[in-house]
């Protein structure tokens, strides 16, 4: 399976960020990390919390990996255990001066409030946790990536920012690069890239990626959008499962873009059916690719199935196929449309 060794759990995000930092970017809207400010009858803060760790802990009841005292230094090992999560081979690990890079390259990119100015709320969050009566969700970051004309920058609350544990602190960088990386992709809220932060930052035992993948019978697939910029890599094999009913586990490696860190999968009923070696088009203009067929004496197939693993109960994978058109799959969160695939390969 070393053809998804290359896919690891950072590159697209720090790829964006450099992307950012260059002038680019995806035009998406603003967006940034929220936190849950506690205070006293007097307005005093008594603690404030990233709302990915402590939604993480009330909710899932997750309890989050021990902290080194430095914020830099838990960013650092929070990188090197997604990479692990990956599989990745050691020469695919990015080295310590990549990291470090990173790490600077976002800090010289933030803009410091004065401790008297607070950040207006964003309400980007979505679904989240009910917050005690002494507690409410303070913009603590926002990366500003609205205007192309103006350079890229990260707004930071200096007071907020002081509070947090460095745990929260290095939680907080990774929301950033990982939100940035999925708004390019569309999302219009942070519910997922909260709980990729969780999935990192939270101490209970991640099952391996390519946990469970046979060495052999298992079918290797990509899927792609029309524009090409929403790539999902996924491996099919039998699902061990007793009784003459046969299912099929779709584990993946990449999921509308986003890479997976821990085991994520959805279980069908179905295989990939027979293709033809001939082409169809979809889309139109410069967002146009052409996929295989599938074969027109394969019966339709249409199935959903919720999605395991990273991204928490949020997602429903939908599978589609008829005679004649290329195989379809969408992904869905909370029954709006994340995103669509054409199946443009597969192999073993």
């Amino acid at each position: 399976m070393k053809f998804f060794k290359g896919l690891l759990l950072l590159t697209a995000s720090l790829s964006s960020f450099a992307f950012a930092r260059s002038g680019g970017g995806g035009g998406m809207a603003t967006g940034g990390g929220a936190g849950v400010v506690c205070r006293d009858k007097n307005a005093a803060i008594t603690s404030v919390q990233l709302l990915d760790l402590y939604e993480t802990q009330v909710r899932d009841r997750h309890t989050l990996i021990p902290s080194t005292g430095n914020a830099k230094t838990d960013y650092f090992q929070a990188v090197l255990r997604g990479y692990a999560a990956q599989g990745a081979e050691p020469s695919l690990i990015p080295s310590l001066s990549r990291l470090q890079a990173h790490y600077y390259s976002f800090m010289s990119s933030i803009r410091w409030t004065s401790a008297a100015v607070r950040i207006p709320l964003l309400l980007d969050q979505g679904t989240s946790v009910h917050l005690p009566k002494n507690c409410a969700l303070e913009q603590i970051a926002l990366f500003h990536d609205e205007n192309k004309l103006v350079p890229e920058y990260i707004e930071m609350d200096s007071l907020l920012w002081e509070k947090l544990s460095p745990l929260h602190q290095a939680a907080l960088i990774w929301h950033e690069v990982t939100y940035k990386y999925y708004r390019i992709l569309g999302d219009t809220n942070s519910e997922l890239t909260r709980a990729q932060v969780a999935s990192v930052f939270t101490a209970y035992k991640k099952i391996p990626v390519l946990d469970g993948v046979p060495q052999t019978g298992a079918m290797i697939c990509t899927a792609v959008n029309v524009k090409g910029d929403k790539l999902s890599r996924f491996i099919i094999y039998p699902a061990p499962v007793a009784g003459d009913q046969k299912k099929w586990i779709w584990q993946f490696v990449q999921l509308m873009g986003r890479p997976t860190n821990e085991k994520t999968f959805a279980v069908l009923d179905h295989n990939i059916p027979a293709l033809n070696d001939t082409l169809k088009a979809i889309g139109q203009g410069d967002d146009q690719m052409a996929f295989p067929t599938v074969k027109k004496e394969e019966a339709p197939i249409v199935q959903q199935a919720l999605v395991q693993g990273t991204f928490g109960p949020q997602l429903e994978l939908r599978f589609e196929s008829q005679p004649g058109e290329p195989v379809k799959i969408s992904v869905y969160q909370k029954n709006k449309l994340l995103g669509s695939n054409f199946l443009s390969r597969c192999s073993k």
